[in-house]
């Protein structure tokens, strides 16, 4: 009789496991999608984003000097992003051949950058190996402006090519960078800083 019992019991509780499960699968999610929904954060368009998690060397008053700016896009984050109002960005580049390799540049960075702030400018034909020094009109403003600059700004400088020497292309690297420290100790004001951003790996 003992164990006629614990069978039935036995045979009972797998039914109403079984049950429970098709009530499981079969139910409709109405009620744990919404649960679901309301533990999830919604995107806001109007929230605020949030702070660079990597605050600049610099306040947003520095007057900086940028040099061998591309498209103009590292410029312009610094004035959106950062709110850096005192910004002369230089390129090597004349204003024709950028167009050409920048579109972008001309048609909407640059009036952008500018825009930003009456203090921001641009400057082209900027030879980087040179500041501080009145070797084109163009410079002009940076020799009258040497030891003003709070800083100098080189992002990933690089003298081009595709010569196969290595040897050469690092030699040519090294001059670089040497020559635009230089001119950085003619347009730096005592106790400004020069920025070089510099890539890992062969050139």
């Amino acid at each position: 009789m003992g164990k006629a019992k614990k069978v039935r019991k036995l045979q009972s509780a797998h039914r109403q496991h079984h049950l429970n499960s098709r009530n499981a699968v079969g139910a409709k999610p109405g009620k744990a999608a919404t649960s679901k929904a309301s533990s999830t954060s919604t995107f806001n368009p109007k929230s605020k984003p949030k702070p660079p998690s990597t605050p600049l060397p610099l306040s947003p008053s520095s007057k900086i000097l940028l040099c061998g700016e591309g498209s103009f896009t590292f410029s312009l984050s610094l004035a959106t992003h950062h709110g850096c109002t005192r910004l002369t960005a230089t390129t090597l580049e004349t204003g024709g051949s950028l167009a050409a390799k920048h579109p972008s540049a001309g048609a909407a960075t640059i009036p952008a950058l500018l825009a930003a702030s009456p203090h921001n400018r641009v400057l082209y034909g900027i030879d980087a190996t040179r500041l501080g020094l009145p070797h084109v009109p163009c410079a002009a403003p940076i020799f009258r402006a040497r030891g003003t600059y709070d800083a100098v700004w080189f992002n990933f400088p690089h003298v081009g090519g595709r010569s196969t020497d290595v040897n050469r292309q690092v030699r040519a690297n090294q001059a670089l960078v040497v020559a635009f420290l230089e001119g950085c100790l003619r347009v730096l004001r005592p106790g400004g800083k020069a920025v070089v951003s510099l890539f890992q790996g062969m050139p």
